[in-house]
């Protein structure tokens, strides 16, 4: 997905009969850093000693960012030849040209950091009075229905080819597995939950009719999806912790005791602790998608078990503030597009009911990488769905 934005066109990794081999590398060297990652944050003593596990996250994140550097030199070389085709005076900045060049004084993009040099170009003049409605309607040439990400970036000549190279491998490999930790709790929470699965199936065919979630206004009707994801991110969240540090010393007040926190001091907030905790959440431990219902959230405005249930730090898995994940709307997009295709064509269910996330007879366990994960990952079998 986060291909398709960026460059106008899908890696096709789900399907290694048409992949190219050299995206499949990228993926599987993704995935190893990613596993690393978790490893190396429990345990930063390997990196300290440079251990074995340490040089491995090394090669493997060489890979990703010249994988990245490289596909994206040929889409941005690609962008300026189109735009060159199309414009009557030829290439109009050292930008366009694929040179180097040196944002304007004052602009955002003078610090050198090549993600704040991307805000300023989304912004429109580095952090100067906005000119969205300018670049919106601007005709940009492309090859495809819709101008990809890196066509937009040229045409708008704020950034070098070098910068936009630069800052693209990050957003590629975020887009790997993030998604899919998310996703496939989700499958898990309905093929144990098949009653709430089939009333949610229901609602996508009587809203959708069987069409694919092509509007904004049709991803906002989903309120049943929307309340399945919040349920199933309470019940199985894929980062159980959020890490940061505090820029004030504070005072902690816990039942009859203070603490006094210095500032700098790194805390770790508990997600899934008041989201479990029953003197909050009534039965925690099932699979309740109408807690999070218009008159259900309304309900407990104004109580404990509104910070528990509804607190921004607890509606998903993509962060807050200025460190939410610069591809939340888009792993949204793609959550909601890929259920409510899935879920109208076929039934999911497991294999062994006794594999369900309730069950205490289950055999997986939930096991932290850099998110945590259902292993062995229980077997699932898809039928055609039959909804009149």
């Amino acid at each position: 997905m986060i291909s398709a934005v960026l460059y106008g066109e899908s890696l096709r990794t789900t399907n290694t009969q048409v992949a190219d081999p050299q995206d499949i590398e990228f993926v599987k060297a993704t995935k190893r850093a990613f596993d690393i990652t978790g490893a190396l944050t429990t345990n930063p003593l390997e990196k300290i000693t440079g251990s074995d596990l340490y040089q491995e996250f090394m090669v493997n994140m060489d890979k990703i960012f010249t994988f990245g550097a490289e596909r994206t030199k040929e889409k941005v070389q690609s962008a300026i030849n189109i735009k060159n085709k199309h414009s009557r005076n030829g290439p109009s900045s050292a930008a366009a040209a694929g040179e180097e060049s040196t944002p304007n004084k004052g602009e955002e993009g003078s610090s050198g950091c090549p993600m704040t040099a991307l805000k300023a170009t989304l912004s429109g003049n580095g952090g100067q009075q906005p000119k969205k409605e300018r670049f919106r309607d601007m005709k940009i040439p492309s090859n495809y229905l819709n101008p990809s990400y890196i066509e937009r970036l040229v045409n708008r000549e704020k950034l070098s080819a070098s910068q936009i190279t630069e800052s693209v491998a990050p957003l590629l490999m975020a887009g790997v597995d993030t998604t899919a930790y998310v996703m496939s709790w989700f499958y898990l929470n309905m093929a144990s939950n098949p009653d709430i699965q089939t009333k949610l199936a229901t609602e996508l065919h009587k809203t959708l009719g069987g069409a694919d979630v092509m509007t904004l206004e049709q991803m906002e009707s989903l309120t049943y999806l929307k309340a399945c994801f919040r349920e199933s991110h309470r019940l199985t969240p894929p980062a159980s912790i959020s890490v940061k540090s505090i820029e004030e010393e504070i005072d902690l007040a816990i039942g009859d005791k203070f603490y006094r926190v210095p500032p700098a001091q790194r805390i770790s907030l508990n997600l899934r602790g008041l989201p479990m905790d029953p003197n909050y959440v009534s039965d925690p431990h099932s699979f309740i998608p109408e807690r999070f219902s218009a008159e259900a959230i309304a309900a407990r405005k104004g109580t404990p078990s509104e910070i528990a249930l509804d607190h921004p730090y607890m509606n998903d898995p993509f962060g807050r503030g200025k460190r939410r994940c610069l591809g939340a709307n888009v792993a949204v997009a793609e959550m909601t597009v890929l259920a409510a295709r899935l879920l109208q064509d076929w039934e999911i269910s497991l294999v062994d009911p006794n594999e369900a996330v309730q069950s205490p007879t289950k055999t997986w366990k939930k096991t932290q990488k850099l998110m945590l994960i259902a292993e062995p990952y229980p077997a699932m079998k898809l039928v055609p769905r039959n909804l009149q």
